[in-house]
């Protein structure tokens, strides 16, 4: 019998982080204060265990009587970046806190296979991975390393907050929090214009960790994906979005849609709110039907796969279109912006030649909110500036030896220049050469130089 790979994509709020979680993570909250520490790792296992126990119903569905190799788990939560993750996290008007979901997904999944014996790994990319053009998993690991990190003193206001009635000061530990995660990570900072790309049925997150799963783990194989939600609207949303988008999820990839409301929660969730928590139960499999997903080290969705994907989606709210022109647009300014800081440098520490003063003028005549066009515009007039001067100073390999060896930081600031695409650029090399910059280092010529332009 084939064993398929089993993916499980998991809803947070309202389904694992029920008022029971709350709870429990109120009891940790207070006796890690007592203590005089933060809460750890240690703590969110026993947060994690405490889960799987509560829940077990839920988790012997997923765990038990199953051929499965292999088990990876996704975050199936609207929390994609850091910004929704500490919104959700810390709704201080009604006092309601589960902190992040990201350190609790990390013990979660070591509770179950300590449970359930099984092989498990969790996949940590999240779609503020692709906003940014980011390895998988760099965006969650940053934010629970934050959190983490937060010190005894937080938890100690944080305990004392539970037994107010008013929650004002608590908004000074939510500012905290997100001080902390965007001085240790400042391009979170622009966070603050994020698209609203998370649709009510969820679609992206599904077709992107479909995708991701299926290139990555799976190795271009078949997988059967399981998405769990506590919501009938977006379970049922999903569903139609889906079936409608067959053509462009990877061949013979089997897609569970699975309703999981706490026990404690269902009587009240589905008597005061039906329309979004009534039964949910799926009519018939759905198996896509597109070719097999490549194996590549690329780990954000390819753009145009969207745009392919939003033609044949059915839900009005879905906003890919928006998304993939925020994405094209974000990569852009991001290019920008490192353009901009390598030019600041390199003007701080030499005497700017006149191919680097060429650049800081375009940069300085462009206007903060421009449109896409003038970006792209302007990006091509750079490059095109860096391949005009690459080609002078690289004439034969001799002279572009000499050059590399004796202008290190602005032949490979050129360099990254003429290797960027302006359409959907990959800022790896300008971070890279900015980086270095910084530091006062020399980077070694790049393999590339050794073939002329």
């Amino acid at each position: 019998m084939e064993s398929r790979l089993v993916v499980h994509s998991w809803d947070f709020d309202g389904m694992l982080a029920s008022d029971t979680y709350a709870e429990k993570l109120k009891e940790l909250v207070i006796q890690a204060a007592s203590e005089e520490r933060p809460l750890n790792h240690g703590d969110y296992l026993t947060l994690a265990r405490f889960i799987v126990e509560t829940y077990k119903e839920f988790f012997d569905k997923q765990f038990l009587d199953t051929t499965a190799a292999k088990h990876v788990v996704y975050v199936g939560s609207d929390r994609q970046d850091y910004k929704t993750d500490l919104i959700n996290g810390f709704k201080a008007k009604m006092f309601h806190i589960t902190l992040s979901c990201y350190p609790f997904f990390s013990a979660l999944v070591e509770a179950v296979r300590e449970q359930y014996k099984v092989n498990i790994t969790l996949d940590k990319l999240l779609l503020e991975d692709i906003y940014h053009h980011l390895e998988a998993g760099t965006s969650f690991r940053q934010t629970e390393s934050c959190y983490l990190a937060l010190d005894a003193e937080f938890y100690q206001k944080l305990a004392r907050e539970y037994g107010l009635t008013n929650h004002e000061q608590a908004w000074d530990l939510f500012d905290q929090i997100k001080d902390s995660i965007i001085s240790q990570n400042p391009h979170k900072d622009d966070l603050t214009r994020l698209p609203r790309y998370i649709n009510t049925a969820k679609l992206l997150i599904m077709y992107t960790q479909i995708l991701h799963s299926t290139s990555e783990h799976a190795k271009g194989g078949s997988i059967d994906y399981h998405f769990a939600d506590d919501r009938y609207d977006v379970l049922s949303g999903a569903s139609k979005s889906l079936l409608a988008a067959l053509p462009y999820i990877p061949v013979d990839t089997r897609i569970f849609l699975e309703q999981f409301i706490p026990p404690e929660m269902l009587e009240e969730q589905r008597r005061v709110q039906p329309e979004k928590y009534g039964a949910f139960v799926q009519d018939g499999l759905i198996v896509g039907t597109g070719r097999n997903a490549e194996k590549s080290h690329i780990t954000f969705v390819d753009i145009a796969k969207m745009h392919k994907l939003l033609n044949v989606a059915a839900e009005e709210d879905i906003t890919l279109n928006v998304l993939t022109e925020t994405i094209t647009r974000r990569a852009q300014d991001k290019a920008l912006l490192y353009i901009d800081l390598c030019i600041k440098a390199m003007c701080d520490t030499d005497k700017p030649s006149k191919g680097i003063k060429a650049i800081k003028e375009l940069i300085d005549s462009t206007p903060k909110e421009s449109p896409r066009d003038v970006n792209v515009n302007i990006l091509e007039e750079i490059k095109g500036i860096a391949v005009k001067k690459m080609k002078s100073k690289v004439q034969t390999l001799k002279k572009q030896s000499t050059f590399f060896k004796n202008n290190a930081t602005t032949a490979n600031f050129y360099q990254a220049l003429v290797d960027l695409d302006v359409n959907n650029p990959d800022t790896s090399g300008l971070e890279a050469t900015y980086l270095l910059i910084r530091k006062g280092a020399k980077q070694e010529p790049s393999k590339k130089s050794g073939k002329l332009i």
